[in-house]
């Protein structure tokens, strides 16, 4: 289209036109416009100036502003979580019992009630909670329910005694521990209490034999010491052998009798320096010449006399042995022991 006629011989033609740029830039797009051809020249008649060629279409400046973050979608709503237990659970379990929905308050959820009850088992199978004794007056099947309970046989026969150290009651004490274990039983002692008394028992028996045993060896040290200071060593050996020789001719259960029997101060009877002297004076009774180093047999009285007369014609001659300062005094002491027995024959003889 043009605005007038052109002159005659020339084609005026349009220039092409240029695309218009919209008031609103569409959104940015990496790839650029691509740009629109120019129209095509009408046919000319002759030779035709060629035609002024377009200029580049210019692509539009991508808009520099930031494009609007899009929205994000809605998410869905959470479901709603409902309790595990509805609020008046307190209320529910106590139904209108006013002491329990108290004991209830004290609970945060029926789990802590679970929790409390399973801890309840624990101690109850532990033993941690035992019914108490059901009285004197109780009937048996209750207190047999009792015993059963603590571990407390039905009968004191049925505990099973265990000592230390892996002892064993020996036969001519469980008269005794019979007896001893009767009385606990009557007292419901438990076989933990029963085996421990006895344990006790021996240990402490055990003790008092040591003590006794300790005190018997320092009366009998004491003992010896007292004599042979007394007689001597050498008379204390004579006079000694002359008590055994007398407890030789008591009949043996009489005997050992006296060789076992204590004191009133707990001390062996042969452990007592009095009785010791008492039953070598006794001695000398019943045989005058005992201890006296003779011959034995029916001529002891010859013997007796024969050797006086030997130490007395000693006692003659002041340098023979008997009054020498070693022997002397042996020899003295013999001379008198021999008249000291030849003076009682004489008086039984009587």
């Amino acid at each position: 289209m043009t605005d007038a006629a052109a002159p005659a011989g020339e084609v005026k033609v349009d220039p092409p036109a240029t695309p218009p740029v919209p008031a609103t830039p569409p959104a940015v797009d990496p790839k650029p416009p691509e740009p629109v051809p120019a129209p095509a020249a009408p046919a000319a008649a002759g030779d035709l100036p060629k035609p002024q060629e377009p200029a580049p279409a210019v692509a539009p400046k991508p808009d520099t502003a930031v494009a609007p973050t899009p929205a994000e979608p809605d998410k869905p709503a959470e479901p709603e979580v409902k309790p595990a237990w509805p609020s008046d659970w307190r209320e529910v379990m106590a139904a209108g019992d006013a002491k329990e929905l108290k004991r209830l308050q004290a609970f945060g959820s029926p789990e802590d009630i679970n929790r409390s009850y399973r801890e309840l088992e624990k101690k109850l199978s532990s033993g941690a909670y035992r019914k108490p004794h059901p009285g004197e007056e109780a009937k048996p099947e209750e207190l047999a329910a009792w015993r059963k309970q603590e571990g407390i046989p039905e009968t004191a026969d049925k505990y099973e005694i265990k000592l230390a150290d892996g002892l064993v009651v020996g036969e001519q004490d469980k008269p005794l521990v019979n007896k001893f274990v009767e009385r606990l039983h009557g007292k419901n002692a438990s076989p933990e209490v029963v085996n421990e008394a006895l344990n006790v028992y021996y240990e402490l028996t055990q003790e008092g034999f040591n003590r006794r045993v300790e005190s018997n060896r320092t009366a009998k040290e004491a003992t010896v010491a007292e004599l042979m200071k007394e007689w001597g060593p050498d008379e204390y050996k004579n006079n000694t052998n002359i008590v055994t020789g007398l407890l030789d001719t008591m009949p043996q259960p009489a005997s050992k009798a006296l060789t076992e029997a204590y004191g009133p101060d707990g001390v062996p009877l042969m452990s007592n320096p009095n009785v010791i002297r008492s039953l070598f004076m006794w001695a000398r009774q019943v045989n005058p010449l005992a201890g006296l180093n003779l011959p034995g047999g029916p001529t002891q009285i010859q013997d007796m006399e024969s050797r006086l007369a030997t130490i007395k014609s000693m006692m003659g001659n002041d340098q023979s042995e008997y009054w020498s300062k070693d022997k002397g005094p042996i020899l003295q002491k013999e001379y008198h022991d021999l008249l000291a027995a030849q003076l009682e024959i004489k008086k039984r003889a009587a």
